[in-house]
C-alpha cells in the first residue's frame, strides 16, 4: 500500500457526490478524532496506512500518535476483525523507537512509511524523517509486541521511502541507499537477508511487484525483472514513454500499470510478465491536480484495477472495460482487499482531525445497483456538523437516516431540502430517498 504525499492538502471536497459518481455506502465504520493534523512538514496524515492479513483476514491500521503520547516517532497500530469487532490490544500497540533526547526532536520525525501483514506478523517501514543529512530507514516485524527489525540505513536526499512487499517467502524491500544508489533487499520469515542487488545512479524505483517468482520494478520507463528467489537480473522491457508510472499491480499471473496523464487523465495497462500489452485505457479524471492524481493502483480477487486517488477511486473492468468512479466524501489515504472487501482510510473532514477505516463491499452491483434510478444530487456540506442541505432534480416522496447496519434512526418530514443533524453522534451513516425513480441511498458523514 502505499499513502499519498502531496505539495498541498487537497482542498474542500464540496459537493462531494456528482452526476457519474457513485457513493460507497460503509458495511462498517471506525474513526479517530486524531491523526491527520499537522504542519506540511510533519503531515502525520501520510502515517496512516491499512493492511489486511491474506491468512488470518485481520484488518491492521497505523494513526499517528500527533498528541506524541509516548515520543515524537511513534504511531499506533490497530487491529479489526473483518466484521468490524476492534480487536486491539489495550492499551495500542506503539509502532516506533524510542528517541535518545525527545526535546531535540521535531513533532512527528519517525513515521510509517508502508504498512503489510502476513500469517499474524506486521510489517512497517519506518522513516525518521527532516534529519540534517536525509532520511534513517528501519523495516520492523510485530507480532504480540516487536518480532525483530533491519537497519536501512541513510538516504542522504531524504526522498526516498521504503516500500515494502511480502509473501509466503519473506520481505522484499526497495529503497535508496546510503550511497545515492538503490537497493532491493531479500528477507526471510525471520528477517534474516536472503540477498540484495544495488543498482547504481540516483534514479529512483517508482514502484515493484512480485507476480510469478518474480519481483519486477519500475524505473524511469523500463521494467527491471528479478528473480524472487536469488535477485538475479531476469532482463528488462520497456513501458509506456514520456508518462510517469505511479503504480504497478498484479493479478497474480498478469501486470497492470498506472500512468498520471499532464492532461487530467489516467491510463491503465494490462502486460503479460515479459511485458507484452493486453489492453490500455485512458480515464478522464478532470483536472490534474493532487486531489485526482493517482498515488495507488490495487487489483481486486475478481481481477477488476482499482486506481486510487485522494478523490475518489476509479474501478475498471478486468478487461479494461467501463469504469465506474466511487467517492465517500472524504480524502482517501490508503486502500487494502480482502477476498470480499475493501478496507479504505483517509482523513474524514478537511477542515478537521479525524482519521476514519471504512469496509466496503466489493460486489459492484451491489454499489451500483441503484444508479439508474439517480437524478443529479448534491449533497452538501459532506462531512457536515449541523445540517446537511439537499439539492437534486426529481420529486422526494420519503427520507430516512439509516445506521449503516440498515437500522432506521429516525424519519425525516417534509421538505425534504435539509437535514438535521444535531441529535445525530458523530459517525457514518445512509441517507435513504424514495422519488418518483425509485430508492437511493447516500453516504452521511457527521463529524464535529
Amino acid at each position: 500500500m502505499r499513502t499519498a504525499i502531496t505539495s498541498a492538502l487537497v482542498a474542500s471536497l464540496l459537493p462531494s457526490f456528482l452526476q457519474g459518481q457513485t457513493p460507497l455506502v460503509p458495511v462498517w465504520s471506525h474513526t479517530w478524532p486524531y491523526g491527520q493534523e499537522g504542519s506540511f512538514n510533519s503531515m502525520p496524515w501520510r502515517d496512516n496506512h491499512v493492511a489486511v492479513d491474506p491468512i488470518t483476514g485481520l484488518v491492521h491500521v497505523t494513526v499517528d500518535d500527533e498528541f506524541e503520547v509516548a515520543s515524537t516517532r511513534w504511531d499506533y497500530l490497530f487491529t479489526f476483525a473483518p466484521d468490524g469487532i476492534d480487536l486491539t490490544p489495550a492499551p495500542p500497540p506503539l509502532l516506533g523507537s524510542p528517541a535518545p533526547n525527545p526535546m531535540a526532536f521535531p513533532a512527528n520525525q519517525e513515521g510509517t512509511a508502508s504498512l503489510m501483514a502476513r500469517d499474524g506478523k506486521v510489517f512497517h517501514a519506518r522513516e525518521r524523517r527532516n534529519d540534517t543529512y536525509g532520511n534513517v530507514g528501519s523495516v520492523h516485524c510485530h507480532e504480540n509486541g516487536p518480532r525483530w527489525q533491519l537497519s536501512l540505513g541513510r538516504d542522504l536526499f531524504g526522498s526516498s521511502d521504503a516500500r515494502l512487499l511480502v509473501d509466503e517467502h519473506g520481505t522484499i524491500i526497495f529503497r535508496r541507499t546510503q550511497d545515492l544508489n538503490f537497493g532491493f533487499f531479500a528477507l526471510d520469515p525471520n528477517g534474516w537477508i536472503q540477498w540484495s542487488r544495488n543498482f547504481t545512479g540516483m534514479l529512483e524505483f517508482d514502484c515493484a511487484v512480485i507476480v510469478s517468482n518474480e519481483v519486477q520494478a519500475v524505473r524511469e520507463g523500463t521494467v527491471h525483472r528479478l528473480d524472487r528467489t536469488t535477485g538475479e537480473p531476469l532482463g528488462t522491457y520497456p513501458v509506456l514513454a514520456n508518462q510517469p508510472i505511479t503504480e504497478i499491480s498484479s493479478n497474480g499471473t498478469d501486470l497492470f500499470f498506472c500512468y498520471a496523464g499532464g492532461n487530467g487523465s489516467i491510463t491503465v495497462e494490462e502486460r503479460t510478465i515479459s511485458g507484452d500489452l493486453v489492453w490500455t485505457r485512458t480515464v478522464s479524471t478532470g483536472p490534474p491536480d493532487d486531489g485526482n492524481l493517482p498515488f495507488d493502483l490495487e487489483v481486486d480477487p475478481a481481477g477488476r484495477p482499482w486506481v486510487i486517488t485522494q478523490l475518489g477511486i476509479y474501478v475498471l473492468g478486468s478487461d479494461g472495460g467501463a469504469e465506474e468512479r466511487f467517492v465517500y466524501g472524504a480524502r482517501i489515504n490508503d486502500v487494502a482487499f480482502s477476498e470480499d472487501r475493501a478496507y479504505i482510510t483517509g482523513m474524514l473532514d478537511n477542515a478537521g482531525n479525524t482519521t476514519y477505516l471504512i469496509a466496503v463491499d466489493m460486489d459492484l452491483t451491489t454499489m451500483v445497483a441503484e444508479q439508474a434510478y439517480e437524478p443529479a444530487l448534491v449533497l452538501y456540506p459532506q462531512p457536515a456538523s449541523t445540517t446537511v442541505y439537499l439539492q437534486r432534480a426529481g420529486r422526494v416522496h420519503s427520507a430516512r437516516v439509516l445506521s449503516i447496519s440498515g437500522q432506521v434512526i429516525s424519519t425525516l418530514g417534509a421538505p425534504f431540502n435539509r437535514v438535521n443533524l444535531e441529535h445525530l453522534p458523530v459517525g457514518t451513516y445512509v441517507l435513504e430517498l424514495t422519488t418518483d425513480q425509485g430508492r437511493s441511498t447516500h453516504p452521511l458523514v457527521v463529524a464535529r
